[in-house]
């Protein structure tokens, strides 16, 4: 896996979703050292418990129904209340928590989320807000009001169009798509608003969180990755691990504390670990990537220790009166990932062999296990010694006999943060 994702992200320029636009031929350009105000914060705190939403399309030009569009708008909105759902959270900030309610839009829409459209307004305002031109943006979330007092804000989430006049600026001889929404029924539009309601919700980029990584709108903008869509993609939980997979390729003379921990033959191997929620699987393959064997298998036991990796902030207003502060108090943190620490009891598949590991796990699909060999502590024993062909290969192989095996940008959206 580590090797799949390496060679994708090999082909990727770093074009911020949201901060940059196309590539700048030159002139000035900014970054860092502004002091963290309000102008990043949730749109919505605990005390606001409905957010009226709604869609703005032109379907000629944007290129899906207004029905797909609603379809996913309304399935984004339920993912980030599931990931805020799936973790703790400090319940005097309550984001993600509203509920969140399609209706046309009027003078009392909170979140307007426009597929190709842009009021004569906005593109009056547009300028002011020191934004490059919106054809240069896939998406971009745009706060046009804030109540500090009661921490609640409005704006719109905008979607370039792939036709007519705000048709959206794409190099097609660096492998961007030209039409990139009529790809999977408008796929990539889901992620790309799935990305967007992150800084609505208060994130800011960041490669640890997969949806909101820097490179994202960049990747999903290219043929390569637009090609491997599902109509109905899906994403991995982002604050909670769900499944991962970390492996090494080991020459004859290699990895011999791990040989003997994990009972391996001699010779060339590559092993790899593979977990889906609390089951460890360890196969191994010695003359062909392709004719893996399990070897062992485990069952996690996470105990009650974990860990907070990080989060956003929330800014707090002098004047807000929504939650209670002490007096040096200016931010609130944001739910972040969580890294789990657990323990599994590894059989050999032949019985012949048991071994207890140590065990952390996060959301961008890290796996580290650690053993003891003869009095010794042998930390993060796969990644020890060797290559990294075997995640690789054991990816490829064993997508062609898994049936729902997510699509390689899904894979690159969990591996992210370490490059796997």
């Amino acid at each position: 896996m580590k090797n799949m994702v390496r060679t994708l992200g090999a082909t990727l320029s770093f074009l911020l979703a949201t901060t940059s636009g196309a590539a700048l031929a030159g002139g000035w350009t900014m970054g860092g050292g502004k002091l963290r105000k309000d102008g990043e914060n949730p749109w919505w705190v605990k005390n606001t418990k409905d957010v009226n939403v709604c869609v703005d399309i032109d379907e000629a030009n944007f290129g899906i129904t207004r029905a797909r569009a609603e379809q996913l708008v309304t399935n984004q909105l339920n993912w980030w209340k599931r990931q805020f759902a799936s973790t703790s959270s400090d319940p005097d900030v309550g984001v993600g928590t509203q509920n969140f309610h399609l209706r046309p839009c009027d003078e009392s829409t909170d979140l307007r989320i426009q597929f190709g459209v842009l009021t004569p307004k906005q593109q009056k305002a547009w300028p002011t807000f020191g934004a490059d031109k919106p054809n240069s943006y896939m998406g971009i979330a745009v706060r046009t009001d804030y109540d500090t007092v009661n921490m609640r804000g409005k704006g719109f989430i905008y979607l370039s169009p792939q036709l007519g006049p705000l048709k959206l600026e794409v190099d097609t001889n660096r492998g961007q798509a030209e039409r990139p929404w009529s790809y999977a029924n408008g796929a990539a539009a889901g992620i790309v608003l799935a990305h967007e309601l992150g800084h609505v919700f208060g994130y800011g980029h960041d490669s640890g969180l997969g949806i909101m990584a820097p490179v994202l709108i960049h990747f999903l903008s290219l043929r390569e990755t637009l090609s491997t869509l599902e109509e109905n993609t899906t994403y991995t939980n982002i604050f909670k691990f769900e499944t991962g997979s970390v492996g090494r390729c080991y020459s004859a003379n290699e990895f011999a504390d791990g040989r003997r921990f994990f009972g391996l033959p001699q010779g060339p191997v590559c092993l790899a670990a593979s977990m889906n929620r609390s089951e460890l699987q360890l196969y191994l393959t010695q003359n062909d990537g392709n004719k893996w064997k399990l070897h062992a298998t485990g069952t996690l036991n996470t105990g009650n220790d974990s860990e907070i990796l990080g989060s956003g902030l929330v800014y707090l207003p002098k004047d807000q009166t929504v939650i209670p502060v002490m007096q040096s108090d200016i931010f609130r943190g944001l739910p972040g990932p969580l890294r789990e620490f657990g323990s599994v009891e590894l059989r050999t598949i032949d019985g012949t062999l048991t071994r207890q590991l140590a065990i952390e796990v996060d959301p961008s699909a890290n796996l580290v296990l650690t053993g003891s060999l003869d009095g010794r502590v042998l930390r993060n024993i796969l990644e020890s010694a060797g290559s990294n062909n075997a995640g690789h290969e054991f990816t490829n192989s064993r997508r062609q006999s898994q049936a729902k095996q997510k699509s390689d940008v899904m894979n690159f959206l969990r591996n992210l943060k370490t490059g796997r």
